[in-house]
C-alpha cells in the first residue's frame, strides 16, 4: 500500500495535517487549562479583597457566629464556588476551618495544615495557586487571601478547585477541536487525492512506457502536454527511448554473435580482467565457478573458481604481461588433468586482461597411462615365456638337452609357457569384446548353491596344489534363483579365485560363499582370502584395465592387469555390482551380488 508515490504523497500531507491538529491540540489543551486557572483566580482575587469581605471573614473568624449578614455573604460565595466547580473556607492563622461555602470538600471543624495556609497568606505572588492533594483527598489547587483586622493578620479566605475541574473544562474544549480537526482532515485528504492523482498520471505513463521498453518495445510514446518539470521530461524520456532503441539493436547482434560462439563451445572459457576479476564465462565453465555463468561474472577469481590448482594457474598466467601461454595442471590430487591456453584481450571501455580456455586432457592422460601400462604389462609378461621358450630352444638346437627323460621336462615347460601367452591373448581378446559390447551371453535361471558348488569342485585341485585350503559357505538352505550366463559367472569366480591364489601364501585360506540380500531381491556371491590384502590408496582403481595393485606380499606376482576389469565388465552385463573389502595384510573379499529371478523368468528390478 505506501510502496506507491500516490500512496505516499497522500499519507505525508495527511500526517502533516494530523501532525499539526495533534500539536495545536496539546497546545490548546495547556493553554486552556492555564486561563481556567488564572480565571478563577483573578475572580477569587476580586472577590475576597473587597472590603466587606474582608469585615466578614473577620467576624467569623473572631466570633465564630453567623449573623444574617454573614450568613447571606457565605450564600454568595457558595454561588461563585459552584460557578468555578470549587469550595471557600474561612481559616485562622492555624488552619482551622470557621466556615465554609460550597457543596466539596471538607466541613467546617477541621483543619487545614498550618503550613499550607501560611504558604498561600505569605505568598509574595497574590493568588499564586498551591497544587497539594491532602486534606481534601485529590489533587487541588489552593489560593488564599489575608484576613486582617486592624493590620494585623488573623486568617485567610483561601479558595480550592479540584484539578479534574480544569481538566474537565478543557477536555470539553478539545472535544470540540478534535471535531473541527476531523473535518478539516476529510477536507485535506480529498485535496491530496487530487493533488497525487494529477502529479502522479503522467508518472504512471512514464511507468508503463519503461516497462514496455524494458520488454523490447521502443515504439511506446508518451501524451503529456504542458510546460511543467513533468512534461518536460515525458518528453526526454521519447527521445531516450528513440536512441535507446537504436543502441539496443546494436548490441542485441553482437550479443547474439558471441552467444552462438560461446554456446557452440565444448570446452569451458572464461575471461578475467587484469586485477582478477571474472568478466565473461560460458556454460561449460560453470563446473568450474561452481555457480551459474551471470552468478560468477564480477567475482574476484580466487573466489569464484575451483578447485585451488586451477587458481593459481590462472594467477601464473596474468601474471605474464601480453603474453599467450599454455600450461597442464593436476587437480582432485591427480585424478584428473586440465590443459589451460591463456590470451590477452582488451574491451572498447579499457579493460583487459586474459581469455582462458580450458581442455580436460584427463581421458588422454588416462590413455597414455594405460597404453603405458600396457605396454609395460604386455612386455612383462612376454619376455619371461618368450625368453624361456628361447632358451630352451637353443638349447635343444645346440644338442645340450640328453636323453629322452630330460627332452620331455623341457617341452613340458614350454608347453606351460605357450598355455601362459594362450591365456594372455585370450584374456586381450575377451577385454576387446568387453569394452565393444559384442560378448554373447546366455541368461537362465541359476541355483546360487549349485554354482558355488560346481566352482569349489573345480578349483579344489588347484588349491591344493598351491597348499591352500578352500572353504564353502552355504548360509541359506534354499537360495532363489538368479538371472546369469552360468560360463561368464563361472568365469568371473575363476578370475577372483586366481587373483586370490595369486596373493594368499602358503597354508592359506580361500572361501567362496552367497547370501540372500532380500531388501533388494539380489544373491551376493563372495571370494575371500587370508592373503596380503590390498593398500587403501589403490582400492578405487583396483577395476581399472591394466592395473596393478603396488603389494610386494604376493608370491606370485603376475597377470596383466585385465582379469578384474574382466569380472567388473560381465557383473555390470548382467545388472549387478561388484565391489572390494581389504586391509592391507590381512586379506581381501570381492563380493558381486545378482538380481534374483521373479515370476516371469526376468531379472528382479
Amino acid at each position: 500500500m505506501f510502496r506507491s508515490l500516490r500512496s505516499r504523497l497522500i499519507i505525508s500531507y495527511v500526517t502533516v495535517v494530523a501532525l499539526t491538529l495533534l500539536i495545536g491540540a496539546f497546545s490548546l489543551f495547556g493553554l486552556i487549562v492555564r486561563a481556567e486557572r488564572v480565571a478563577v483566580t483573578q475572580e477569587t482575587i476580586a472577590l475576597t479583597n473587597a472590603p466587606q469581605v474582608n469585615r466578614f471573614a473577620a467576624r467569623i473568624i473572631q466570633q465564630g457566629l453567623l449573623d444574617p449578614f454573614t450568613q447571606a455573604w457565605l450564600e454568595a460565595l457558595a454561588t461563585t464556588a459552584q460557578r468555578f466547580g470549587g469550595e471557600f473556607y474561612i481559616v485562622d492563622t492555624k488552619g482551622r476551618i470557621a466556615a465554609k461555602a460550597g457543596p466539596g470538600g471538607i466541613d467546617a471543624g477541621h483543619t487545614i495544615p498550618t503550613d499550607l495556609v501560611q504558604r498561600a497568606i505569605t505568598s509574595t505572588r497574590s493568588g499564586q495557586y498551591l497544587r497539594v492533594n491532602q486534606p481534601f483527598g485529590e489533587p487541588s489547587y489552593l489560593a488564599a487571601v489575608q484576613v486582617r483586622d486592624n493590620g494585623k493578620v488573623i486568617g485567610a479566605v483561601v479558595a480550592r478547585r479540584p484539578a479534574a475541574a480544569s481538566w474537565r473544562a478543557a477536555l470539553t474544549l478539545l472535544r470540540q477541536q478534535a471535531l473541527a480537526g476531523l473535518i478539516a482532515a476529510v477536507l485535506g485528504l480529498v485535496i491530496a487525492l487530487v493533488l497525487a492523482e494529477r502529479i502522479i498520471r503522467p508518472v504512471r505513463k512514464m511507468t508503463v512506457a519503461a516497462e514496455a521498453i524494458s520488454r523490447g518495445e521502443y515504439e511506446h510514446k508518451l501524451e503529456v502536454t504542458g510546460q511543467d518539470e513533468v512534461a518536460t521530461l515525458a518528453r526526454a524520456f521519447d527521445a531516450m527511448s528513440a536512441k535507446l532503441a537504436g543502441t539496443v539493436g546494436r548490441l542485441s547482434t553482437e550479443k547474439t554473435k558471441l552467444e552462438a560462439v560461446l554456446s557452440n563451445m565444448a570446452e569451458p572459457l572464461l575471461a578475467v580482467d587484469r586485477v582478477g576479476r571474472i568478466v565473461l564465462v560460458n556454460s561449460a565453465a560453470e563446473v568450474f565457478v561452481g555457480a551459474r555463468a551471470e552468478e560468477a561474472v564480477g567475482r574476484a577469481c580466487g573466489d569464484a573458481l575451483r578447485p585451488p590448482e586451477l587458481v593459481e594457474a590462472v594467477k601464473r598466467g596474468m601474471a605474464e604481461e601480453g603474453a599467450e601461454g599454455s600450461e597442464e595442471i593436476s587437480i582432485e590430487g591427480g585424478r584428473r588433468w586440465l590443459s589451460l591456453h591463456l590470451a590477452p584481450f582488451t574491451l572498447a571501455d579499457g579493460t583487459s586482461g586474459k581469455v582462458v580456455v580450458i581442455h580436460d586432457i584427463t581421458r588422454l592422460k588416462e590413455a597414455e597411462q594405460a597404453r603405458r601400462d600396457f605396454v609395460s604389462n604386455i612386455s612383462h609378461e612376454l619376455r619371461t615365456p618368450v625368453t624361456t621358450l628361447r632358451g630352451f630352444v637353443e638349447a635343444m638346437r645346440d644338442g645340450v638337452v640328453g636323453g629322452v627323460e630330460e627332452r620331455e621336462r623341457y617341452l613340458g615347460i614350454m608347453d606351460e609357457e605357450i598355455g601362459r601367452l594362450s591365456r594372455l591373448i585370450e584374456d586381450l581378446f575377451q577385454f576387446s569384446k568387453l569394452e565393444a559390447g559384442k560378448m554373447d551371453y546366455r541368461f537362465e535361471g541359476l541355483d546360487p548353491a549349485r554354482l558355488v558348488d560346481r566352482v569349489a569342485d573345480k578349483v579344489r585341485p588347484r588349491l591344493e596344489r598351491e597348499g591352500l585350503d578352500l572353504r564353502v559357505e552355504l548360509v541359506a538352505g534354499d537360495y532363489p534363483l538368479v538371472v546369469a550366463d552360468s560360463d561368464r559367472i563361472e568365469q568371473v569366480f575363476f578370475n577372483l579365485i586366481s587373483n586370490a591364489v595369486r596373493f594368499t601364501p602358503d597354508g592359506g585360506r580361500v572361501t567362496i560363499s552367497a547370501a540372500t540380500d532380500g531388501d533388494r531381491k539380489r544373491v551376493v556371491f563372495s571370494v575371500a582370502d587370508t592373503g596380503a590384502g590390498i593398500p587403501a590408496a589403490d582400492l578405487p582403481r583396483i577395476f581399472e584395465r591394466f592395473y596393478k595393485a603396488k603389494t610386494a606380499a604376493g608370491r606370485r606376482a603376475g597377470g596383466t592387469g585385465l582379469g578384474l576389469a574382466i569380472v567388473k565388465h560381465i557383473v555390470l552385463d548382467h545388472g549387478g555390482e561388484i565391489w572390494v573389502e581389504s586391509e592391507e595384510g590381512k586379506g581381501s573379499k570381492f563380493s558381486f551380488a545378482l538380481r534374483q529371478m521373479n515370476g516371469d523368468g526376468q531379472a528382479a528390478q
